[in-house]
């Protein structure tokens, strides 16, 4: 095994989605001897009503317990771990790079919503602060948007919830708001993914972390034909290929 490798890699999905998610990059990962571990965050797995009344907190803890876990099952000498989150996995990547530099070797966000697209924040109003709250209570998902190709929009459309609830969207943005707040403080070797065509989270996130950490590898990968879910879609191939490039080259 490679000493790249001994450092074990936490893998964290996205908000309604599953581990399932990050399959291809999981078992790239495991081929090249990296242990992983892929936590079912908490309310997912199950009903789509059981995210409500979750806070971003709560998902955050998951991560802390499974982070706290590796470190102690594969006692290296640095007590260091590599972390691969897809969309809302990698903002909670981005929280724990945040309060714990010293934890991670490297970390790899696809798919960030630091941000989101001009049109939410005019309708996340209207459907917090108005009587519409009382209406529409979850959004639908489109799966065709989310994973242009048809099979891993297939895969995806089995593993995760058709909708997202609201009350989880308003915890999508308090968490955004503590990660821009404190961007300043990430220091961990960076690997930026994201699709050109993602209609769920806005491109220029990838400039704004970018600009706003101080780490001193920001590495880049740009998907061509790629939607949100990229792990899923025409390019995952191409994606768990640079994930474990990018981690080999993080190895002291």
């Amino acid at each position: 095994m490679s000493d790249a490798y001994r450092s074990p890699c936490l893998l964290v999905h996205g908000l309604t989605a599953s581990p399932t998610q990050l399959d291809p990059v999981r078992k790239v990962l495991e081929v090249v001897g990296c242990p992983v571990e892929a936590p079912l965050l908490s309310g997912h797995g199950t009903k789509v009503e059981d995210l409500i009344g979750l806070q971003w907190e709560d998902w955050y803890h998951d991560v802390l317990v499974t982070a706290e876990q590796l470190r102690t099952v594969y006692p290296l000498r640095d007590r260091q771990l590599f972390y691969v989150g897809m969309s809302f996995g990698a903002l909670l990547g981005l929280k724990l790079a945040i309060d714990h530099p010293d934890w991670l070797k490297g970390l790899v966000c696809i798919g960030p919503p630091l941000t989101m697209f001009p049109w939410m924040n005019i309708i996340h109003p209207l459907l917090t602060y108005t009587p519409l709250r009382w209406i529409i209570r979850a959004w639908p998902k489109d799966y065709d948007k989310a994973v242009a190709d048809p099979e891993g929009r297939e895969v995806y459309r089995r593993s995760s919830y058709a909708q997202f609830p609201l009350s989880a969207v308003r915890e999508v943005r308090r968490l955004q708001s503590a990660v821009r707040r404190d961007l300043h403080k990430v220091t961990t070797p960076l690997l930026l993914i994201h699709a050109r065509q993602d209609l769920t989270a806005p491109p220029e996130a990838v400039s704004m972390i970018a600009r706003g950490v101080r780490s001193s590898v920001v590495e880049q990968m740009w998907c061509e034909r790629s939607s949100h879910v990229a792990t899923l879609d025409y390019e995952r191939d191409a994606i768990a290929a640079r994930i474990v490039e990018f981690l080999h080259h993080q190895a002291p």
